[in-house]
């Protein structure tokens, strides 16, 4: 058995979901990536190896863990190994100036911090306004003083102890707002406010097991991020960036029934000249947030 113990199986927790599909159906496809293709039993031994590193490392219960990656399996890997240690983990918007994003990360007391390579420079330009970090680990080709690489984390076998403080009113994830009327303000979100928004998605959106959901989405951003956490043992395919194109390509080819997208992303998508050239009869759910969409779209959506 997989499960961290009776007690946390239990309970509404966000590391457990894994843990729980990994026993449930370990063979059963998570997430795609590009041409890697993960599946349950492979993301839960990551995901675990990860969250014993960084208890070793010195993460633990209500430490603040920040995320400047770009949507990929590293992000969903970060995010479940924190919510299993009992930290708290700290999305960050990757579009922010750099002011915005040493506020972000001081103002939450990030610990550590996983970065995406191609924003290690801008990382670099702002440590000496976070001095709460304490350890940068960079994914990618790329370094900077005192860094660690994401990937090395792998080379070693490293042992997990679940986390026993942990419940469902613990904090889970920081999501900061867009900050329109100043500084942006960290949302805490706990295990059980993020696990029962799933719970109301799916129920919502009639998932079973052979659901797939497309992320494309920036999963800094909570509507995104949500998607991430829901009780049913489905597939997950994500992109790094949105190209309309490609978007349709993958619901052809993969089949998928659910995508979010923001309304200025649907109207790019809904606006490709050859769209009716895919097939996109798989698709069930179409959601849309961030904005208001108007009738017009949402009609052509429903034409599309």
């Amino acid at each position: 058995m997989t499960t961290s113990n009776l007690q946390l199986s239990r309970s509404l927790l966000v590391g457990e979901k894994v843990r729980r599909a990994a026993h449930q159906v370990p063979n059963k496809e998570a997430f795609i990536f590009g041409d890697v293709r993960c599946t349950y039993g492979q993301l839960e031994k990551k995901v675990v190896n990860l969250a014993g590193w960084m208890q070793q490392a010195g993460i633990g219960y209500e430490d603040k863990v920040g995320l400047l990656l770009l949507n990929g399996l590293p992000f969903v890997e970060v995010f479940y190994a924190t919510a299993l240690t009992g930290a708290v983990s700290v999305p960050l918007n990757f579009r922010l100036n750099s002011d915005e994003l040493a506020f972000m990360i001081d103002h939450s007391d990030c610990r550590f911090l996983f970065v995406d390579h191609q924003y290690v420079e801008l990382i670099e330009s702002i440590l000496y306004k976070c001095p709460k970090l304490e350890r940068m680990i960079v994914v990618g080709d790329a370094s900077m003083p005192e860094s660690l690489n994401y990937d090395s984390i792998f080379d070693h076998v490293y042992q997990y102890e679940p986390c026993t403080k942990l419940n469902g009113y613990s904090d889970c994830s920081i999501i900061f707002t867009s900050g329109t009327t100043g500084q942006p303000k960290g949302a805490v979100l706990t295990h059980q406010n993020l696990c029962i928004n799933g719970m109301n998605r799916a129920s919502f959106a009639y998932m079973d097991d052979s659901h797939k959901q497309l992320i494309v989405a920036p999963l800094f951003h909570i509507a995104a991020l949500s998607t991430l956490v829901s009780p049913v043992n489905g597939t997950s395919i994500i992109h790094s960036q949105f190209q309309p194109v490609d978007v349709l390509e993958a619901i052809e080819k993969e089949r998928i029934n659910a995508i979010f997208l923001a309304p200025t992303m649907w109207h790019m998508l809904v606006s490709v000249p050859n769209i009716n050239d895919y097939d996109l009869t798989s698709l069930k759910s179409c959601y849309a947030g961030s904005a208001s969409s108007p009738i017009p779209l949402k009609e052509k959506i429903l034409k599309s």
